[in-house]
């Protein structure tokens, strides 16, 4: 089988109603069978597809996807087009494979955030968007359709770094005993958490503190380069059935997450994990043992 037979197969399987695993053996074999030095563009490109149409080696793909869009530039949107024809409904990120956001009933989506809200009044939380569901909000006015899950920040009441450490195990402990925490997401031993109040889209919460100097620590991309102003007050948004909050000032946050392009989608962007860590070596080291890796877009 020639490329341009897997190619057409690989077609023939996005156009059918569904997709049949053992075709996947058969196309990676064909793929596989090319030799090194005959693997062009085109062919990089088909293996790609075969991998997200069938929702196949993960961290390898996004790994080429990344590279794929350093060198063609502008000239990768064309073929993330293709990419997200294959994957759908599904979406790649740095949690592997998942619904995307954009293939999901809104209402539902922000159903879900509010219900989320109301559980952390009920504790006396207060919490602001961040991370991807900031980024879809202020450069969009909606959700980033690649996405995968919402992102929302709890601001702790302690200051100092050991009592925000306990302030926030405390607060994980008290949302497993009322029955929110993802059991299974907590297991994997990130320092932030998942939270499910009618068990559909997952929502993401980090800690998030005010220091005694009055600087904002937003955990893992904000660390003092922000301050009490460019939080509160917060500003309040009517989002489908929900009322979220933002930072007063979110763009300076959104820089500090995704760098100075912010503005220009990335469906393959990925964050500094090594650079979050030794900037929050005291407040990771009175945690659990974590294996944080990356985190929606």
């Amino acid at each position: 089988m020639n490329l341009a037979d897997v190619r057409a197969d690989l077609e023939a399987v996005l156009a059918a109603p569904t997709r049949e695993e053992e075709r996947y053996a058969d196309l990676r074999q064909a793929l596989d069978a090319v030799p090194a030095d005959a693997r062009g563009k085109r062919w990089r490109e088909t293996s790609v597809l075969t991998d997200l149409a069938f929702r196949q080696r993960p961290v390898r793909t996004l790994r080429q996807l990344r590279r794929m869009r350093e060198r063609q530039g502008e000239r990768f949107d064309r073929f993330w087009v293709e990419c997200e024809r294959a994957l759908a409904p599904y979406t790649l990120g740095s949690h592997g494979y998942d619904v995307a956001l954009g293939q999901r009933d809104p209402t539902a989506v922000w159903g879900e955030v509010a219900a989320v809200l109301d559980a952390l009044r009920d504790l006396d939380r207060e919490a602001f968007v961040v991370s991807g569901t900031l980024l879809g909000l202020v450069r969009d006015g909606t959700l980033v359709p690649h996405d995968d899950d919402v992102d929302l920040a709890v601001l702790l009441e302690s200051s100092d770094v050991p009592d925000v450490a306990e302030e926030w195990l405390g607060f994980k402990a008290l949302l497993g005993e009322r029955g929110l925490l993802d059991p299974d997401f907590d297991n994997l031993g990130k320092h932030h958490c998942k939270v499910f109040v009618h068990g559909g889209v997952g929502v993401d919460l980090f800690p998030a503190w005010l220091d005694e100097a009055g600087r904002l620590f937003v955990w893992p991309h904000t660390h003092g380069e922000l301050t009490r102003d460019d939080l509160l007050p917060l500003e309040v948004r009517e989002v489908g059935d929900a009322t979220v909050a933002l930072p007063r000032r979110p763009e300076p946050m959104l820089e500090l997450n995704y760098g100075p392009g912010w503005r220009t989608p990335d469906p393959t962007y990925r964050f500094d994990w090594a650079g979050a860590k030794a900037r929050f070596a005291d407040f990771l080291v009175l945690l659990p043992a974590g294996t944080d890796e990356e985190y929606a877009s």
